[in-house]
Parts: C-alpha cells; structure tokens; sequence
C-alpha cells in the first residue's frame, strides 16, 4: 500500500512555515533596507527581525517533528503487511521504536483508518487486528491421532494441547490459515475502521499562528486528529 496523508497536520504546519518564511524573509529585506536608509534603527529592526524569524522556524520544526511521526507510523504499517505478527521485543530491540512511539504509531494508524493493527500485551506481539476474528477447526491431534475436534482463535499466539499426549495442536495450519487471511484480506482495511472527524479550523489556525504562533501550534495539535475526515 502507498504511502498516504496520514496525519496531514505536518503539511499545514510544513506550508504554514514556508509561507511565513518567505513573508518574513520579505519583511526582514525591506525593512533593514528602510532603517540602513534611514541611518537609524538598524539595531533594533535587526533585533525584530531576528524575533520574527522565530514564527517560521517554530512552524517548520513542529512540522518535521510530526512528519517523523508519520514515518515512523508507515514503517510500523510496512512490517505488519510482510509479517503475520512481530514480536515487541524484537521489534523494540531490532528497530529505533521505543514502547512510546510504537504505542503511538499504533493509534496513528487506527485513526486514520490506515490499518487496523492491535497490541496484545499478553502475547507481547503485535499483529493484524482483522486476524483476531478468525478460526480455524482441528479435528484431530496430528502427533497422536486423537480426536479432538477444538476450534481455534487464528491470531492466538499460545497454541491449545492435545488432552491426550499433550502435543501443540494445529501450530503449522494456524500459520498457513494466518498467512492465506493476510493474502486475502489485502493491504487495504477500509473496512476495517474509518477516519475521526476534526474541528480543526485553518482559518482560526492561521490567526494564531500569525499573532502569535505558539498558540497557532498548541491549537492545531489540540484540534488535530490523525488522517481527519472533513466535513
């Protein structure tokens, strides 16, 4: 699956710096030319302006913040496409994902309606939530031939036993049934959950960010909700 949008905020605040950047850079021309015009001022206006430029830097590092947000979440997306479910540890330990971003990650996703992808800390794996649902019947215990007739959760990590010679039961059909769902279902889970709704107002966010724009990112961030649907 293509990257996508994802949390589209980080592109308002990326193009809500470059436009202030390019107003300040303007600004700043014109102004230090008026006041070395003038032969008086040049200190203070270079003061202001060095203050100024604080609005399209501000802007432009909240936006490469969540931009590595966004990556980070596509990453997670990635590895749970190529794999029927990941290990945390492995992943904590083989990646730069701490609990924190991965626990981040995981509800980026699921906001946005990029994927439906759970964390089930008893297993400490994380997995395909559309995979949870599934069964799968095992009739009889392949190390002994006894029938046993269970039915099984596909994406359950800890396998059932056969009552008798108390052998895993099912382990190699539960990877293929895991491995065909995923062929199945695809990499598009539309269906699976659907985008929440933001008040989020561009108007009111330029208002801010242009009076005073810490109060611009704070409301942006406070309004914000990941792959929002508008209406």
């Amino acid at each position: 699956m293509a990257p996508q949008n994802l949390l589209k905020i980080d592109d308002v605040l990326l193009r809500a710096g470059q436009s202030f950047g390019l107003v300040w850079l303007l600004g700043s021309a014109v102004a230090l030319v008026v006041a070395a015009n003038a032969g008086r001022g040049l200190v203070g206006t270079t003061l202001l302006v060095a203050v100024c430029a604080s609005a399209p830097l501000g802007l432009l590092i909240a936006g490469c913040e969540l931009r590595r947000r966004e990556n980070r979440a596509w990453a997670l997306h990635r590895l749970v496409d190529d794999h029927v479910e990941i290990p945390v540890s492995e992943l904590l330990r083989d990646s730069d994902f701490t609990a924190a971003t991965l626990e981040r990650a995981i509800r980026d996703l699921n906001s946005a309606g990029a994927a439906f992808v759970v964390w089930d800390r008893e297993a400490d794996v994380v997995q395909d939530g559309r995979l949870r649902c599934a069964r799968i019947q095992v009739e009889d215990c392949g190390a002994c031939g006894a029938k046993v007739s269970l039915s099984l959760h596909v994406g359950e990590p800890s396998l059932a036993h056969c009552p008798y010679c108390h052998a895993p039961l099912g382990a190699e059909r539960l990877m293929e049934e895991k491995v065909r769902l995923i062929d199945e279902l695809g990499t598009d889970p539309a269906a699976a959950t659907s985008p929440e709704r933001s008040d989020f107002s561009l108007g009111i966010f330029l208002v801010l960010a242009g009076v005073c724009w810490p109060f611009g990112v704070v409301y942006a961030l406070w309004h914000w909700r990941a792959g929002w649907a508008a209406d």
